[in-house]
């Protein structure tokens, strides 16, 4: 919940900046300068994190188990192709 609250809060100064735009790899960036810079602490940048790579991981999961991400979105048979005649 902590964690959450941190990354929205961060978000919205990056945002208000106009430096963010939406890739998380830019955003963890942003928010390594801002901890360089002193705008944000120490506990804060590592909460964000957190919550960001459990919001990755909750991504690739949901992904993962739908099939989507995976061969185009196709699920995979486990079966022999079929033959054609």
């Amino acid at each position: 919940m902590i964690g959450g609250l941190a990354i929205m809060a961060i978000r919205k100064r990056l945002l208000d900046q106009g430096s963010a735009d939406g890739d998380p790899g830019s955003l963890l960036d942003d928010m390594r300068q801002s901890l360089r810079e002193g705008t944000i602490t120490q506990a804060e940048f590592d909460a964000a994190r957190r919550s960001m790579a459990v919001s990755v991981r909750a991504e690739m999961n949901a992904q993962t188990s739908t099939g989507a991400g995976v061969g185009g979105g196709k699920k995979l048979g486990g079966g022999p192709p079929k033959r054609s005649p």
